[in-house]
């Protein structure tokens, strides 16, 4: 029998899965929580992906050691699907956590990477990638070129991240200076002083990039000066579509299929795993 079966939500597709260790033995695990309540842990399987699982709904990463890693190697090509969510929620003072989601996660969900891990990562690489999240984090550079990377059906690539004012005027630049359209969705948490609203069009690709509050948030409440929406969209849209997309992105949490969440801190990485890292041990 194989060990992917107790986890499989149908004959073809993963469930809701979440990794993370166990109290008693501080061994990783796959964490189940049953419609009776009732606590279920798993070992990782050992096996390779059966060819008939092609799929998975949920899978949540709160604790990484060598055998997370080992698991997430024998699910890759899952994880290289691209029509997935991918949220990353490792906070900016978390150096280990960082360290090893660049260098050991991020290559098994980056097909050009494979084994080689000095090769540059691209998130173009995922080309039907759509939402993305950095938390408490500013987006690299990489993101934001992968933002003007268009996508080919039609639907606004999506970011939740930290933006501080800066970035927001590299954008705003680069949507002036720009003569070819593209699409997108930024849910702005301002990290430093809240940024003003404003709306201005390109003439030459007939688009609009706005800069606004979130239609319901309050006014005078922290959620209303600093967070926003940051959109480039045509100026001739579908307004009933684009307002779908929009409430979509604010809807963020609700979002549950293949979605790879990963959300671990320094104090939820074995020691075997921080050990082989020596850059990430260093950055203290």
């Amino acid at each position: 029998m194989s060990d992917y079966n107790k986890l499989k939500l149908t004959p073809s597709k993963l469930g809701n899965l979440q990794i993370r260790r166990t109290q008693r033995t501080k061994n990783a695990r796959v964490y189940k929580k049953m419609a009776n309540q009732k606590e279920n842990w798993y070992p990782l399987p050992e096996d390779q992906l059966p060819a008939e699982i092609t799929s998975f709904r949920f899978i949540e990463i709160i604790y990484v050691n060598l055998d997370v890693i080992a698991f997430l190697k024998r699910i890759q090509r899952l994880l290289q699907d691209g029509e997935m969510t991918l949220r990353v929620r490792i906070f900016h003072d978390q150096r280990r956590s960082l360290q090893i989601f660049r260098t050991q996660i991020w290559p098994l969900i980056n097909k050009n990477m494979q084994d080689n891990a000095q090769q540059q990562t691209t998130l173009n690489d995922l080309p039907n990638l759509k939402l993305l999240e950095y938390c408490d984090v500013s987006p690299s550079q990489e993101v934001i070129d992968w933002l003007h990377n268009s996508s080919t059906d039609g639907r606004p690539k999506t970011v939740r991240c930290g933006l501080p004012s800066e970035m927001v005027d590299q954008l705003r630049t680069r949507f002036v200076d720009a003569s070819l359209p593209t699409i997108f969705i930024v849910l702005v948490h301002c990290l430093d002083d809240p940024i003003e609203p404003f709306q201005i069009d390109n003439d030459v690709t007939n688009e609009r990039m706005e800069l606004k509050p979130l239609p319901d948030a309050l006014p005078n409440t922290t959620e209303f000066h600093h967070r926003r929406l940051l959109v480039r969209c045509p100026v001739d849209r579908n307004v009933e579509q684009w307002a779908q997309f929009e409430q979509t992105v604010r809807n963020w949490e609700l979002t549950s299929h293949r979605c790879l969440y990963i959300e671990f801190d320094d104090s939820n990485l074995g020691e075997d795993i921080t050990n082989e890292e020596g850059e990430g041990t260093s950055n203290q």
